[in-house]
């Protein structure tokens, strides 16, 4: 007793072998949820990525922590090589953990980082003018 009806989500035809069923497919029934529960399924997205996120990050910090343990001559090789490649970059993570020993939030860090970008650049165009 098969019977031909229009899918609800795509529109197609399809003989549906029972009278309850509305959709050609499992992919037009997990659409129509999809449309019909948007911020629902946004919200179950967000929280899979970031339980996932969270485990790949501990999964990427104990194999750093492995191998650093495993391999301190190259691992200080490599540290000294981006410094060497890096110099501003270098400065610029000694001046945050300077900030962190000096007690500021970690709100404020970002906001000391401008302030020096800042001098930094005043300076720059003062000693350009004395020329």
């Amino acid at each position: 007793m098969s019977k031909i009806i229009k899918c609800e989500h795509c529109g197609v035809e399809f003989e549906a072998k029972r009278i309850t069923h509305k959709f050609c497919s499992k992919k037009c029934v997990r659409k129509n949820w999809y449309h019909k529960n948007k911020e629902k399924y946004q919200e179950l997205t967000k929280r899979y990525i970031q339980n996932n996120l969270d485990k790949v990050r501990a999964r990427t910090k104990a194999y750093a922590a492995k191998y650093r343990q495993a391999n301190p001559d190259k691992h200080q090789a490599a540290i000294s090589k981006w410094k060497a490649a890096n110099p501003d970059s270098t400065r610029a993570i000694a001046r945050k953990g300077n900030y962190r020993k000096l007690g500021y939030p970690e709100e404020l860090l970002e906001i000391k980082e401008l302030q020096y970008q800042i001098k930094k650049e005043i300076k720059n165009q003062l000693n350009g003018e004395e020329k």
